[in-house]
């Protein structure tokens, strides 16, 4: 929405192995002509593709075979209001259908299993030309940012991304302060998400992370005898305000602006010198940050 912000992804394949030449990938077709090279895709070159269906039992899709959750994804174009099915399942009836607005549009489906990507006009959906771009089929359950192929056997994989070495270790105090985010998780997928303040150990640390249940949160304060706190936060995979205050050996937990917990008598870490999206190199979080503050200072309930 034109604020500035960095992406971050962690490793992923594109498992197409031509993800703009879609006359040479879907290439099983019954009343389906595709174009390749026919407009103007979502980068600016002349690569997407045209599809054109003759009638409502119209397809065209590629074997694939998908055993655990895979997202299927693709940029469409086509006439407003009219409606195109795709995805990922047993046939090509299966996927969903989605509802295009004229514009170049990313649509995504998710399934566990597989063995077609596909288009088709099963189910009453309208579209019978339109245009596509980007094909893209990941080992997980939402979609990345697009990584275009062109016939590697086995996909393209992304390599996880990192950014290091901003910020400065003297902002962090261990005796007390805030550390503070807004923040949402990709997917409810069942994984712990850690951000944390620590001294390059999981025993000295204080950390905000997403549990392997739905919608639980935890607080940790950690050292030889910390404690932590979980709380239950209702949309806790949507957009949140998470903040620890720890402070004279106890510690608050704010969501939103409310007081949702403390932990008593905890004992202090000690050596504190870095903020990781992770802790000692485990449990990345993965996910959505506005905004991450580290404050020197256990600010007051108000502030």
């Amino acid at each position: 929405n034109g604020t500035a912000s960095i992406l971050l992804e962690n490793q992923s394949t594109n498992l197409v192995t031509y993800s703009e030449l879609f006359n040479t990938y879907l290439s099983v077709r019954v009343d389906a002509t595709i174009t390749d090279n026919y407009g103007i895709s979502p980068d600016g070159s002349l690569n997407s593709s045209r599809i054109q269906f003759v009638d409502e039992t119209s397809y065209c899709y590629a074997a694939i075979s998908v055993f655990t959750s895979h997202t299927s994804s693709c940029y469409v174009k086509g006439v407003k209001g009219e409606t195109v099915k795709f995805g990922i399942g047993a046939n090509v009836a299966t996927g969903q259908s989605f509802l295009l607005n004229g514009n170049w549009q990313r649509i995504e489906y998710t399934s566990s299993t597989a063995n077609q990507i596909f288009f088709s006009t099963y189910s009453g959906v309208t579209a019978r030309d339109f245009e596509v771009f980007g094909l893209q089929l990941e080992a997980l359950s939402y979609a990345t940012s697009y990584i275009p192929t062109s016939g590697q056997s086995g996909g393209v994989t992304r390599a996880a991304e990192t950014l290091n070495n901003a910020g400065n270790s003297d902002l962090i105090n261990s005796t007390e302060g805030v550390l503070y985010a807004e923040i949402s998780a990709l997917a409810d997928d069942g994984t712990f998400r850690n951000i944390s303040l620590n001294n390059g150990t999981t025993a000295q640390s204080v950390r905000i992370y997403y549990r392997n249940t739905t919608n639980q949160i935890t607080a940790l304060i950690g050292s030889a005898s910390g404690g932590s706190v979980t709380v239950n936060v209702a949309n806790a995979y949507t957009f949140n305000k998470i903040a620890v205050a720890y402070q004279n050996d106890n510690a608050k937990v704010f969501v939103n602006g409310v007081l949702e917990a403390t932990i008593p008598s905890i004992t202090m870490p000690t050596g504190l010198n870095q903020l990781d999206f992770d802790i000692s190199n485990v449990l990345p979080f993965y996910g959505r940050c506005k905004t991450v503050a580290v404050f020197k200072e256990a600010l007051s309930d108000t502030e």
